[in-house]
């Protein structure tokens, strides 16, 4: 069992709640020893918490529980797909929602989005919706799915994910296997399908039959990687070592160089923005920081 963490370290985990817990002495008396926790977080033994207080989540660093990681969806386009693969890219910039009400300094001087929180007369400090550090994100990119159900082997060995047919369809109604092809590093596939309104189909026969990334489910994903550290800047605020790391490559020296770099994140960023969130704009964005994570894949059932 995990050590009970003193009265303070608790308070400093529920910043990342927007609130100070409310912890009743009932459940202090349960899970809690009574020398753990000071007595301003408790409610009187005797009293029934009200309904405002019991809606309040208590911090779960007041528990012998462990905040488990968190698996995220991200999408990436082809060229970030390679950068990624070759090692070259270890950050991406996602634009900060307009809606959050302001970016403000923290007690440790980075700055965040903070809206007040009328509700409880505090400051609530929104959390990142691609992770924090230690959470992991897995890579959606367009990609082409083929199944077979006569026989015969998937067409890629290089361990990229498979989905076999469970043995508990006697019935054979599901394919025998079903692997992706991404567009990013592999030739186009030439498939076919039997959906009616398929256009590809019916104007040539068969084709790759891309699927945008958005739609890229869990198990054919074959990137994984770790967040390893998330701050708040503008976007115009990239220095050409930031460049760099977001996979940009120059040739040229010194001053040059450096103009060159990001330049060519700007072009990139501006052939994605959408209006109100380009370049000129310099919005405020996301600086997600990550590594690789090597994940072996079995074959999906």
């Amino acid at each position: 069992m995990n050590a009970v963490p003193s009265s303070s370290a608790a308070r400093e985990a529920s910043i990342s709640f927007g609130y100070r817990p409310v912890v009743h002495a009932s459940w202090i008396r349960r899970f809690i020893p009574s020398s753990s926790i000071s007595k301003a977080d408790q409610v009187p033994a005797n009293s029934t918490p009200s309904a405002s207080m019991r809606m309040k989540p208590v911090c779960s660093s007041y528990f012998p529980k462990v905040l488990t990681m968190r698996e995220l969806p991200i999408l990436f386009s082809a060229p970030m797909v390679h950068a990624i693969l070759e090692g070259r890219k270890t950050v991406t910039r996602r634009v900060v929602k307009p809606t959050y009400q302001s970016i403000e300094e923290r007690d440790d001087g980075s700055l965040w989005p903070w809206r007040e929180d009328l509700n409880r007369a505090t400051d609530y400090w929104y959390p990142c919706p691609y992770g924090a550090p230690g959470d992991r994100l897995w890579v959606r990119e367009t990609f082409a799915l083929e199944h077979d159900v006569e026989g015969g082997e998937p067409p890629h060995a290089d361990g990229r994910p498979v989905r076999r047919r469970p043995d508990d369809d006697v019935d054979g109604l599901l394919p025998l296997w079903t692997q992706a092809h991404y567009r990013a590093t592999d030739p186009a596939p030439d498939l076919c399908c039997d959906r009616p309104s398929c256009a590809q189909c019916r104007d040539h026969d068969t084709g790759p039959h891309w699927r945008p990334a958005i739609h890229m489910p869990r198990w054919a994903s074959r990137i994984t990687l770790e967040v390893t550290a998330v701050r708040v800047e503008r976007l115009q605020g990239i220095t050409a070592e930031q460049a760099i790391a977001e996979g940009m490559v120059s040739h040229l020296r010194e001053h040059d160089a450096v103009v060159d770099l990001r330049q060519q994140f700007a072009d990139l960023w501006d052939g994605l923005a959408k209006p109100g969130t380009t370049w000129a704009d310099n919005p405020w964005v996301w600086c997600i920081e990550f590594r690789l994570v090597e994940v072996p894949r079995a074959d999906q059932a």
